[in-house]
């Protein structure tokens, strides 16, 4: 398996309820499921309900300011690759130093310093520059799209807590139905469903790879991530434990591991599993309203 993508995107009602829909072909394999998925069944059929009287829209992407973050990343380390390479080429060191990063490192200046590294890297790459960047994979619209990301980030940022009370508003009927949903997953049918590990592995899998989506959109926040061994494959069972919110996780058989409704604030997260050394993370917001992935890539002991 490759290194999964960090952008998976939250799921809409309208999707989560065909996940957990009692005519799905895992349902079979035991007869208590039918019965007890029916529960969640019926209140994600609720929350639609709520969603549709409100006029809200029961799927697509929510625009928030992760969006607009991870896309105004790649745009960005699109245009400094480009640059380190054409300054690599004419043996600028000088600038070359300015806006060699990597995509990791872009990233980690998070929401709060991204928007001034880019100010920074768009100072060096200038139009004039980014006209030669051609032979090197950047151009002058390359370089436009990284300053409209840059602005419709900067957009979203300034009305972010609004956004996030109005969307709170908006869903205050639906947002009982989806916990109530969740509880009863928990309650009623995780349990049948561990049962089919070893009898029904492939259907174990597709049930875990279907529920670990249920990061209901709308204003809730997510500290999610994956755990993968050297080569690249998730691993199993691995715990994540946050200590300043004393939460711990367990990673499903993709690797991916989540939590929400997470307590917004700083998090370090220490990543433990069979065979590998411990890793910690470098501490890291998770603000209100957002979803923040974590990748720890394990070493072997």
């Amino acid at each position: 398996m490759k290194t999964p993508d960090k952008e998976r995107k939250n799921m809409a009602l309208e999707s989560v309820h065909v996940i957990i829909s009692p005519e799905n072909d895992y349902v079979t394999k035991r007869s208590g499921i039918a019965a007890a998925i029916d529960k969640p069944y019926q209140e994600i059929l609720k929350g639609i309900a709520a969603q549709t009287k409100q006029g809200i829209p029961t799927h697509g992407i929510t625009t928030n300011l992760g969006n607009k973050f991870d896309l105004l990343c790649k745009a960005e380390f699109k245009m400094i690759s480009a640059g380190s390479a054409y300054f690599a080429s004419i043996e600028d060191v000088i600038n070359r130093a300015k806006v060699e990063f990597t995509l990791p490192q872009v990233e980690a200046n998070h929401h709060n310093g991204i928007a001034s590294f880019c100010d920074g890297t768009l100072l060096t790459i200038t139009p004039t520059i980014a006209a030669l960047l051609g032979p090197f994979g950047g151009s002058v619209i390359q370089r436009t799209d990284v300053v409209n990301k840059l602005a419709a980030y900067r957009s979203v940022e300034t009305s972010t807590e609004e956004a996030i009370d109005a969307r709170v508003l908006q869903t205050a009927d639906i947002h009982p139905f989806i916990m109530k949903s969740i509880e009863f997953l928990e309650l009623y049918v995780d349990p049948i469903v561990n049962t089919m590990l070893e009898d029904y592995p492939d259907h174990y899998a597709l049930y875990w790879n279907a529920r670990k989506i249920n990061h209901f959109p709308h204003g809730t926040t997510t500290a999610e991530g994956y755990m993968l061994d050297p080569e690249g494959h998730p691993i199993y069972n691995g715990q994540v434990f946050f200590p300043s919110q004393n939460i711990t996780l367990h990673t499903l058989l993709d690797g991916s591991f989540t939590k929400p409704h997470f307590p917004f604030g700083i998090a370090a997260p220490v990543a433990s599993a069979p065979g590998f050394h411990p890793n910690v993370a470098n501490p890291y917001q998770i603000k209100k309203g957002k979803t923040v992935s974590h990748i720890f890539n394990m070493v072997r002991i």
